[in-house]
């Protein structure tokens, strides 16, 4: 025996080194880890210095009794120890008995944990003199009754100090337990602040009485089964009984008495009826989590109004209501006569949800963050637009926007007309072909999550729209990226089929390229013959579909001069012929525009940086040269904007502008060069065979024109502006400018 205690004593030595030593005695063990933290499979007398975490695993044997009494923790080194776990016992028919005062020489202990599945008894003063005791766990103690815990638990001197209560799945191998008066007495006087009731069975849940523990802060009742609340009850207390608890989790939690199983689908419809919410609104903490809460049940609201004829107030600022099969919210509310403005973020993804009315927005005014995503939102704005349109605009604080996965193709084109404050508009994963709504005054929104749509080709308002928060980007020094952290502004646009077939594509893809910068070889397009391309090399090979068009081009016009060659002496015979001719056709064309006052004789083309000087210094001569030679006082010059009719799309508008106007006439700038919505115009002009005259601010290298860009500045007539001191001017006069511009429509 003294070469036992001898032996001992060494084994307690070893333990204070800093790596962890093992040994064996007699099948007992135990080993120090992290330093502080020791490990036995059984109760050892003494405790190593330094000491202050113990746990015994594995402690029991099997069918064998044990009981824990103040005599197992006699050493004064026990007295140092502040956390003390029990767990894994092997006895599964075995018996634990916790004496009375069992712990109470434990003076600075403020952990208790015990997880087993043995039967646990507790004699009624069995947890007196654990006066600094914080924490009390005995989760998945599948074998420890309630009633057993509560008369352990009664009294002020019982863990006077107890802050955290953990229960989960208590009980869980008998019937199911009641949460009453008397489970809530035990607690009275306790500064508790946590109780975990989740995963377990109560046959009666009195969530009235909680208030009456007025210190606690989060109650945990996820992924348990409720049989009834004891909603009589909740007519007793107050709207501010609740105001204290700062979560309340009833994620995954099953309420049996609420909805009866075997009905699979509710549905309210027709109703108009007034609503008091006094016996709910209490149990509003700050963060309320109803996650799965109806599973089983499809629950449908049409055409339904409601009011309120007491006053109401909602205390929560988070609730997270997802996965819980609400598939439609057509419910009408007046809020005149409640206060919901504590709410800031709300959670109902996932629901299937087909319909939101806006009223149910409207009572939240506060509402910072929305996560609507995993919903089917599509039938709301297919069915309504009206009513879709009006979703957010009451939300004026929204800076957040989840619409993920709602299977929508486009949103009004004002959806975010009122929510200045946005940073963040996520509509990855639904059926978006173009961006049409409005971006450009949204000063503060730095993320557009639009990738894994169906955006195959943005067409110019697309780019327009999307120009406009790469202007605001601009406007505040910062630049626009593909999934980059270390910037402010981010367009996401990956998954998306984009094509880069033809040549018409190659301005929606040199936007791309320019615009998003980083990441760009995670955006690909479908090219010539189906194949695949990176983004980054789309450019280069779209760029070699027009040389091929242009090169056709240009071996028409070669076989064209030489034709004419050919037939040289055949029109110089018949010069003067097609000099009257030529006359003849000039003077239809004046004649024409002095009598038709929609058309006009040049549609100038700009950039919107440039309009200002467009405005000043060529509009007012132009026109009014123009005027004197084709004879009348009406406008002759059509600047882009100024003539499009409001409303309408702006593609439409160009396209018949375009149509109107006898020559095109387009401003080249530095702006212009790298304009996507311009490049595209000048295409469409090209496309038209339109007669073109180059206006351009000053000579630009024509290595950084685009390809359709210097096919035009090589074939067509230039207008440049020189520097004249401070100012610019053109080498003519606008009377020579205007009589050319004639000649070459005539011609």
């Amino acid at each position: 025996m003294k070469k036992k205690t001898f032996l001992l004593e060494a084994l307690c030595l070893l333990l204070r080194m800093n790596f962890s030593t093992i040994v064996a005695l007699n099948d007992s063990s135990c080993f120090i880890s992290n330093k502080k933290h020791l490990v036995c499979n059984y109760i050892p007398k003494t405790i190593p210095d330094g000491v202050v975490s113990v746990h015994i695993k594995d402690f029991l044997k099997k069918n064998v009794d044990f009981e824990i009494h103040t005599d197992l923790f006699l050493s004064d080194s026990w007295k140092s120890v502040k956390y003390l776990e029990f767990s894994k016992g092997q006895g599964r028919y075995s018996t634990i008995r916790i004496q009375n005062s069992a712990f109470s020489l434990l003076s600075r202990l403020n952990a208790l944990k015990i997880y087993t599945n043995s039967l646990i008894l507790l004699d009624p003063e069995s947890l007196l003199g654990l006066d600094n005791l914080r924490t009390l766990d005995f989760s998945r103690c599948f074998r420890l009754g309630v009633d057993n815990l509560t008369a352990a638990l009664n009294g002020s001197e019982k863990v006077p100090n107890l802050e955290q209560l953990y229960l989960s799945k208590l009980q869980m191998y008998f019937r199911g337990f009641k949460v009453d008066e008397k489970f809530y007495g035990s607690l009275m006087g306790k500064p508790l602040r946590v109780l975990d009731l989740s995963g377990t069975h109560m046959t009666l849940l009195e969530l009235a009485i909680l208030p009456a523990l007025n210190g606690l802060e989060v109650v945990n009742i996820s992924r348990a089964t409720v049989d009834h609340f004891g909603h009589d009850m909740l007519k007793n207390f107050s709207l501010t009984d609740y105001s204290h608890i700062h979560l309340l989790d009833l994620n995954n939690m099953i309420p049996t008495d609420l909805l009866p199983p075997s009905a699979k689908r509710f549905v309210i419809a027709n109703l108009h009826a007034p609503v008091d919410l006094n016996i709910i609104l209490p149990f509003s903490p700050y963060i309320l989590n109803m996650t799965g809460v109806n599973k089983d049940h499809t629950i449908s609201i049409y055409n339904t109004k409601v009011w309120f004829p007491k006053k109401q107030k909602l205390w929560s600022r988070h609730i997270i209501a997802t996965d819980n099969l609400l598939h439609r919210a057509d419910l009408d509310i007046d809020c005149s006569n409640c206060d919901f403005t504590s709410l800031q973020q709300l959670d109902i993804a996932r629901n299937n949800l087909e319909f939101i009315h806006p009223s149910i927005t409207r009572c939240f005014p506060n509402i910072e963050n929305m996560d609507v995503s995993g919903n089917r939102l599509y039938i709301m704005y297919e069915e309504n637009v009206e009513l879709f349109w009006k979703l957010l605009r009451s939300s004026e604080r929204l800076m957040s926007i989840n619409l993920a996965s709602n299977n929508l193709t486009d949103l009004p084109k004002d959806f975010f007309e009122n929510n200045l404050n946005l940073t963040s508009i996520n509509l990855k994963d639904n059926r978006f072909t173009q961006i049409h709504f409005k971006l450009f005054h949204l000063k503060q929104l730095s993320l557009l999550d639009i990738s894994y749509n169906n955006v195959k080709l943005l067409d110019l308002l697309s780019l327009r729209r999307l120009d406009e928060f790469s202007i605001n980007a601009h406007y505040q020094n910062v630049h626009i990226s593909e999934e980059s952290g270390d910037v402010n502004r981010k367009i996401k646009l990956s998954g998306n089929p984009f094509i880069c077939d033809s040549c018409y594509t190659l301005s929606s893809i040199r936007w791309l390229t320019i615009t998003i910068t980083t990441s760009i070889d995670e955006l690909t397009c479908l090219g010539e013959n189906g194949k695949v391309l990176k983004m980054s090399n789309a450019v280069n090979e779209v760029q070699e579909i027009c040389n091929r068009k242009t090169m056709i081009v240009t071996i028409t016009v070669t076989s064209v001069y030489i034709s004419f060659i050919v037939v040289t002496a055949f029109f110089l015979i018949r010069r003067r012929m097609k000099d009257e001719l030529q006359e003849k056709r000039r003077n239809i064309i004046i004649e024409h525009l002095r009598d038709d006052d929609e058309s006009f004789a040049i549609f100038v083309s700009c950039c919107n940086n440039d309009v200002e000087f467009v405005l000043k210094y060529i509009f007012e001569p132009l026109n009014k040269s123009l005027q004197k030679i084709i004879g009348t006082e009406r406008n002759l010059v059509c600047i882009g904007d100024s003539e499009y009719d409001l409303g309408k799309p702006f593609i439409s508008e160009f396209m018949r502008c375009l149509d109107l106007s006898t020559v095109f006439v387009p401003f080249v700038s530095d702006n212009y060069r790298i304009s996507g919505s311009c490049e595209l115009q000048l295409n469409q002009a090209v496309e038209d065979n339109k007669p073109m005259v180059l206006m351009m601010k000053r000579n630009i290298e024509i290595d950084l024109m685009s390809s359709t860009m210097q096919m035009v500045s090589r074939h067509k007539t230039k207008i440049v502006w020189e520097k004249d001191g401070d100012d610019l001017k053109i080498d003519s006069t606008w009377d020579n400018v205007c009589n050319s511009i004639l000649d070459i429509a005539a011609n």
